[in-house]
């Protein structure tokens, strides 16, 4: 995900569930003050996602609707810069690549960049996004 996109990383939080949601989205949590909803990535991408609460809230801010929610991931692994030659297209048919700006592979490990602007204005996380 672009550095950009990201407001702050926050440490642990009381999340409080809402009834009757998405199982990705896993309720709200207040931020300074304002109230945020958190989704779990790997939910959301049909991933396994580690429930145990230890994760970080990656709070994002979007230039649609000018709008911050809160992602939950379960570590995070540090900033790195991906040189614009290093980006590639993500593979067709792969339902995940509108969410997608390109897929870096960086030494021995493949870096897959998130766009938070082409993800919040799915209509599915949209209608969460504070």
């Amino acid at each position: 995900m672009p550095l950009a996109a990201i407001k702050e990383v926050a440490g642990q939080k009381t999340v409080t569930r809402l009834p009757r949601t998405h199982k990705w989205l896993k309720g709200i949590v207040v931020l300074r003050g304002q109230i945020v909803s958190v989704t779990d990535l790997a939910k959301f991408f049909g991933l396994q996602s580690n429930d145990c609460g230890l994760g970080k809230l990656v709070v994002v801010h979007t230039n649609h609707q000018n709008a911050i929610t809160a992602l939950s991931v379960d570590r995070i692994h540090g900033i790195r810069t991906i040189p614009r030659d290093s980006l590639r297209p993500c593979p067709a048919g792969l339902s995940a690549c509108k969410f997608l700006s390109g897929i870096a592979h960086i030494e021995d490990s493949v870096v897959v960049l998130l766009e938070p602007n082409q993800m919040f204005v799915c209509p599915e996380l949209a209608n969460y996004m504070h």
